[in-house]
């Protein structure tokens, strides 16, 4: 089942599990260090939102 946001105007949108997830993998993309978490390359973390995009049958060019 999705994830449920709102909207500004208040409408209801479901998102799919993986949508969330690639969204957070690009979130860490464009993040800053801190003293509590650092950055994984963005190697590393491009891999896991192309196998995550692999998953359903999207095309990824390698």
């Amino acid at each position: 089942m999705g994830h449920l946001k709102e909207r500004i105007k208040g409408s209801k949108i479901f998102e799919d599990e993986a949508a969330l997830e690639a969204k957070a993998l690009y979130a860490e993309m464009v993040a800053f260090t801190t003293k509590n978490w650092s950055l994984r390359s963005r190697a590393k973390v491009q891999k896991e939102i192309d196998t995550l995009m692999k998953a359903p049958g999207f095309r990824v060019d390698d």
